[in-house]
């Protein structure tokens, strides 16, 4: 899903859930949330949101890619509520995440 073009930061995410807590209904809760975050909040371009599909210890369980307006937009995101309530939402299920940002 995604917003208009231009100048851009990525924010690249890893999430690994503990064992047995991801769901298909993780995925598509996970995928409407960050569909509300690019529609609602200025800055937050768009987003691919991809599932693992080898189930390996070492393999995360979802992974996020988001398109930033620019790098000022990072912080904007983070604290957001959307992102904070989805955030809250996911952390107690939450085994380990990762996050790089590139501009």
């Amino acid at each position: 899903h995604s917003k208009d073009t231009g100048d851009t930061m990525t924010h690249y995410l890893i999430l690994k859930f503990k064992p047995t807590m991801y769901t298909r209904k993780i995925y598509q809760e996970s995928y409407d949330a960050f569909n509300e975050m690019v529609e609602k909040i200025e800055g937050v371009k768009s987003f691919q949101l991809k599932e693992n599909s080898i189930d390996r210890d070492v393999n995360g369980d979802l992974f996020l890619t988001l398109e930033l307006a620019s790098k000022d937009m990072l912080q904007v995101y983070l604290d957001h509520p959307l992102h904070i309530a989805y955030a809250n939402r996911i952390k107690p299920i939450l085994e380990h995440k990762l996050s790089l940002d590139c501009e």
